[in-house]
């Protein structure tokens, strides 16, 4: 049965590539090694880049081997914050090109934006394969430090594989999301962070096993309690598929996560349920044949 499966999925991606005359894209790494005493990476908006205005990054990395995910298609804008380096050519410009799910939607649903090959990780979840988790940081208080949620006990509830994902979702007019060293994590020093969020709904990638920190960056929360570090195990670890203890959320809210991170919850879960229809009418054509 669980040959049959796989060989469907297989069979009816082969027959919508064919359809759509578009190849699947795997979701793509970029990392940027760099001596980071003297350089650092700071992801930015098109307006920034051909400014080579550093100040108001959309994430900011200082490690010195940093893996970014392109897990969208489009424009990826990179460029030096330190003074001078970007002026000098240190930027640079990466276009994603979209997958076979992004034609699929983009061809039924042109008002959408997903990540490349979303449609193959839909059709793997209607079929029970196991999904990458989205743990929301805190479950329903989210990244909050007026809810005294003990942050620590959140973490040792849940556990945590490399290709999972954190999502950090809190108010950014008052909060804000650095992922930093162990040092700065017990010291609550947010000034030397390693990536820095800002978006008030943040996914952050668990590509590395082992401890990850993060903080709040506002003065006092961290020393107030808003701080998280997770152990991610290797991919080779036992899982559980995507459910709603995995997520802190109920399993349609889940897919509306992962497939639409920076859109409305309830739109979100509108597109999801359009989704799957449309995916059940394919099934439908195919058994039909």
């Amino acid at each position: 049965m669980a040959s049959a499966k796989r060989g469907l999925i297989i069979l009816i991606t082969i027959m919508l590539a064919t359809l759509f005359g578009v190849s699947v894209a795997a979701i793509h790494n970029v990392v940027f090694e760099y001596n980071n005493s003297t350089d650092d990476v700071r992801q930015v908006s098109l307006e920034d880049f051909e400014s080579c205005d550093g100040t108001s990054a959309i994430a900011a990395y200082t490690s010195g081997s940093d893996m970014v995910a392109l897990d969208k298609a489009g424009h990826y804008y990179f460029i030096s914050g330190v003074a001078g380096h970007c002026k000098a050519g240190q930027k640079l410009d990466l276009l994603v090109q979209s997958g076979l799910f992004e034609r699929i939607a983009v061809f039924f649903f042109p008002f959408m934006d997903m990540g490349p090959a979303k449609f193959c990780l839909a059709m793997a979840t209607l079929f029970g394969v196991s999904l990458a988790a989205i743990h929301k940081v805190g479950d329903s208080t989210g990244w909050n430090v007026r809810e005294n949620t003990d942050f620590g006990k959140w973490a040792s509830n849940n556990t945590f594989i490399v290709g999972d994902y954190l999502l950090f979702e809190y108010n950014n007019s008052t909060h804000d999301v650095r992922k930093v060293s162990l040092d700065d994590f017990e010291s609550c020093n947010g000034t030397s962070a390693i990536a820095a969020y800002t978006s008030g709904s943040d996914t952050v990638a668990l590509h590395i096993a082992g401890r990850h920190y993060f903080i709040s960056g506002v003065a006092g929360h961290c020393q107030a309690g808003l701080k998280v570090n997770v152990l991610v195990h290797p991919a080779a670890s036992p899982r559980k598929t995507l459910s709603r203890e995995d997520c802190g959320l109920n399993l349609i809210e889940a897919f509306a996560v992962h497939f639409f991170p920076n859109t409305d919850i309830g739109e979100a879960k509108i597109y999801v349920y359009m989704m799957m229809i449309l995916i059940y009418i394919m099934l439908l054509r195919v058994a039909s044949v």
